[in-house]
This record gives C-alpha cells, sequence and structure tokens, in this order.
C-alpha cells in the first residue's frame, strides 16, 4: 500500500511537470452562494480545493441578495484570481425552490463570460459540493460540452412506516455510455419522463457539466448541432434549465471520467438549522464564558483545599511549639 501510494505521488508530480502547456486551459469556475450561517464554512473549504488545482482558473462568484462583506472578505483572502458578481433577488428558504434562483445566478456567470469574452473551460463548481482534485485535470479534456458522474449525499434517516429491508435507490448522476464509448443515456435517481424531455432537464445537476466557453461567444460559430446563445434566449427565455439546452442532441455530450464510471465530485446539501446559534461570521467576540471550570472534579478542589487547611494547621502547631522551647531556654533565673 505504501508503495501503491508513493507511486501515485510520483504519477501526480509529473503529470504537474511535463503535461504540456496546450493542455493546460484556464477553467472558469462558476459558484453561485449567499450569505448565510454555513457560507464560511462551504467557502473555505472550496477555496482550499481551487488553491490545489493545477491550472489556470478564473473563480466568478455571483452572490444573490446583492453583496455581502462575509462574502467579499472570503474572496479578499483566497489568494486567487476572482470575479464578484451580485444578484438583487434574495435566496428562498425552502430548498425546494432555490434551484430556479440558482440557475439563474450561473446563468447569470455565463453572461459575464460572453460578455467579456472569456476563454476556457466553463465547469460550475457548488460551494457545497466536494471534488477530487482529479475533476479539474479531466475537465480539461472537454471538447465542446463534457459529462460526469456525481455522488448525491441524501439524508438515509429511516421514516416511519417504511421497511427496513428496502433498499435505497443508487444516488448517483452521470451519463451511459455503449460499447462504443458514446453517451446512450443519463443514470438518474429522480423520476423523469423517459424520452428526457425539456421540463425534466432541471433533474439533471448543472455541476455534472462543463463546457467550452467559446460556445457563448457573440459570433462564434457553434459546431453543428450546438444551440447559439441568442437563439437559446429567443426560443426559451424561462426554460433554460440545464447546459443541455446548447445541445440539440443528447450524444454531442462528451463522457467524462472513465465513460462516467469514475465518480469525481459528490454533491451535500449540508446546512444550519434555522434556530441554530453561531457566532457572526464565525468570530468569538465577546469572548466565551465558563461553562465547564479547568478543574476535573470538585471533590480534587475539595480534597486540595482541605490538604492545604491540614498542612496549614500543622505547621501553625509546630510554630508555636518551637516558639515555646525557645522562650524557655532563654528564660533566666532569678
Amino acid at each position: 500500500m505504501k508503495a501503491h501510494n508513493l507511486l501515485n505521488i510520483v504519477q501526480r508530480q509529473q503529470t504537474l511537470l511535463y503535461d504540456s502547456d496546450e493542455q493546460k486551459q484556464q477553467l472558469l469556475i462558476i459558484t453561485p452562494t449567499f450569505a448565510r450561517t454555513f457560507q464560511a464554512l462551504h467557502l473555505t473549504c472550496l477555496i482550499h480545493t481551487l488553491r490545489n488545482v493545477p491550472f489556470p482558473l478564473t473563480w466568478i462568484v455571483v452572490e444573490a441578495d446583492g453583496l455581502s462583506n462575509e462574502t467579499a472578505d472570503l474572496l479578499a483572502h483566497s489568494q486567487l484570481p476572482f470575479h464578484h458578481l451580485t444578484f438583487s433577488e434574495r435566496m428562498p428558504a425552502p430548498f425546494d425552490q432555490r434551484w430556479q434562483l440558482e440557475i439563474r445566478l450561473r446563468i447569470e456567470g455565463l453572461r459575464f463570460i460572453r460578455t467579456n469574452r472569456l476563454d476556457g473551460i466553463v465547469l460550475f463548481v457548488d460551494d457545497s459540493n466536494t471534488y477530487s482534485l482529479d475533476f479539474f485535470k479531466e475537465a480539461q479534456r472537454t471538447k465542446w460540452m463534457g459529462g460526469f458522474s456525481i455522488g448525491l449525499l441524501p439524508d438515509f434517516g429511516g421514516e416511519e412506516g417504511k421497511s427496513s429491508t428496502i433498499m435505497p435507490v443508487l444516488h448517483l448522476q452521470g451519463p451511459v455510455c455503449d460499447a462504443s464509448g458514446q453517451i446512450s443515456g443519463w443514470y438518474t435517481p429522480f423520476k423523469v419522463r423517459n424520452d428526457l424531455h425539456i421540463s425534466d432537464q432541471s433533474a439533471l445537476d448543472w455541476a455534472g457539466f462543463s463546457l467550452n466557453a467559446k460556445l457563448l461567444w457573440e459570433g462564434f460559430e457553434s459546431p453543428a448541432g450546438f444551440i447559439k446563445w441568442n437563439r437559446l434566449f429567443q426560443e426559451k427565455p424561462n426554460l433554460f434549465v440545464s447546459p443541455l439546452n446548447f445541445v440539440r442532441n443528447y450524444t454531442l455530450v462528451q463522457p467524462l471520467g472513465d465513460c462516467g464510471c469514475s465518480i469525481l465530485l459528490w454533491r451535500s446539501r449540508v446546512e444550519a438549522r434555522a434556530d441554530s446559534k453561531f457566532p457572526s461570521r464565525w468570530e468569538i467576540n465577546p469572548g466565551l464564558e465558563i461553562v465547564v471550570p479547568s478543574k476535573r472534579t470538585p471533590w480534587v478542589d475539595h480534597h486540595l483545599q482541605r490538604h492545604r487547611s491540614t498542612r496549614h494547621s500543622d505547621l501553625t502547631d509546630l510554630n508555636q511549639k518551637h516558639r515555646g522551647r525557645v522562650r524557655r531556654k532563654l528564660k533566666v533565673p532569678v
């Protein structure tokens, strides 16, 4: 096992040193976010992941409900090249209502790439997800549009009335390939229609796709089968729910990660309860109150006090006896 780990480290270092510059495309990371209790936790983890990505990247963070000092402070200390965009609408509290606004935040990031003609591979990186560094390496293989498998981490807690013998559905999303390595369909644990019409594409998570930024550019001649940005918004301005809206035929999507067999990212929706209490901006001011004293038990403290008092009384008796002997020695007979 040690030899295997050492070999992996050597191979990774060789990849960083000897990969040609032509393969190192810029990664354009779009992250929707909003100020909340666990935002610092999620963004800090993502920042440390992005710092270790061995490719040039630009982080495009789109924040709901305007610019917050918390987000701005985290980005300012991230040591990453970033653009902080804002969106005026507030993020809804219920989970099942957030996905629609998150789509609009991602589209705002795509619009920024289009306006500034940024070149590279677009990745939709949510702040609460977990990523393997191999995910960013595999994204370099994207020609026009790529598809990844995602591990979905739901709550498997038991429900009343449900038999414990029933196994949960496989919580994954990803491309399914045929014998020739081409996409023949998609696997998702959510119920969709068999033909996966446009109304069902919301069942596919954006994090499972990569996109060549040139497809967004004004005046760029898209390859056959891809829909241009202007036409997409003219035809379906309110139905843009997935990167698959850019393609007329899903077989144009390039399967990545060993044809979807390798899971390189995991989606988790871990947030604080509404009634949870955490320090604002995770800064403790004023300091904490004492809940547990530094002494282990009251018995130890009582024992020490008793020992000190006994020792003090013994010393007092010794001193008194010593002074009495001194007086008797110094007594002069008449």
